[in-house]
C-alpha cells in the first residue's frame, strides 16, 4: 500500500532532524559507527523523496493540485539538501577529519546533550520491555530518540514501543548519563574515556 504524501512528510521530517543530530555527534566525538548510519539515513531520505514525488504526481488532477505538489516538492528539496549535508559531514569523519580537541571541550562544555547509539544485548535487563516499562528517561536521564530494527527505524517511540534484543538505540541526554544508558542497554558496566 502507497504511503500518503502527509504520512511521507512526516517520515521525511523524523529522519531529517535524526540525520543532523547524528551527523553532530559523528563529527564531534569522532565515530565512525554514527557517520555510516548518518550515510544510510541519507539514502533512505533520497527513496522517500523518490516516493513523495511520484505520490505527489500521481495526487495533482488540476492546476491548484499541481501548485500545492509544487511546494510540497520544495519541501522535498530543502530535506534532501539537509540530507545531502549530514552526509558530507558524515563522509568527513570516515575520512579521518578531526575536530581540534580544544573545539571539542568547548563545545561538550557548552553542551547539554548527547546522542549516543547503543545495541540492545541479549543480558540486557531491558529486552522485551516496553519504554514506559524499561524507565531508561528516569533511570539514565537519556530519551531514546529513534530505533533502528534490522532495516526499519522507529522514529519518536512512545511509551509502548517494545525494546527487542538486537535494536539499536539512538538516545538523547546529558553526557554523564551514558554510562549508566550504556550498562542497562548492553548489560556491562561501561567507562567513558576522557
Amino acid at each position: 500500500m502507497r504511503k500518503t504524501v502527509k504520512d511521507l512528510l512526516v517520515e521525511i521530517k523524523d529522519t531529517s532532524e535524526l540525520i543532523v543530530d547524528l551527523a553532530y555527534s559523528a563529527i564531534l566525538f569522532d565515530n565512525e559507527d554514527i557517520a555510516e548510519e548518518v550515510l544510510e539515513l541519507e539514502d533512505k531520505i533520497i527513496d522517500l523523496l523518490r516516493e513523495m514525488s511520484v505520490t505527489s504526481i500521481l495526487a495533482a488532477r488540476s492546476v491548484e493540485d499541481a501548485e500545492a505538489v509544487s511546494t510540497i516538492l520544495q519541501i522535498a528539496n530543502a530535506s534532501q539538501k539537509i540530507g545531502n549535508a549530514a552526509g558530507d559531514i558524515a563522509t568527513l569523519v570516515l575520512r579521518g577529519f578531526k575536530l581540534p580537541k580544544e573545539m571539542v571541550q568547548a563545545i561538550i562544555c557548552n553542551s547539554e546533550e548527547t546522542i549516543v547509539k547503543a545495541v540492545v544485548s541479549e543480558d540486557s535487563e531491558i529486552a522485551n520491555m516496553t519504554l514506559g516499562k524499561s524507565k531508561l528517561r528516569t533511570r539514565t536521564g537519556m530519551k531514546i530518540i529513534a530505533i533502528k530494527r534490522g532495516f526499519n527505524w522507529i522514529f519518536n517511540p512512545d511509551k509502548d514501543t517494545k525494546i527487542l534484543k538486537g535494536d539499536v538505540l539512538f538516545a538523547r541526554g546529558d553526557i554523564t548519563a551514558v554510562p549508566k544508558f550504556f550498562e542497562l542497554v548492553t548489560g556491562k558496566p561501561v567507562e567513558i574515556k576522557e
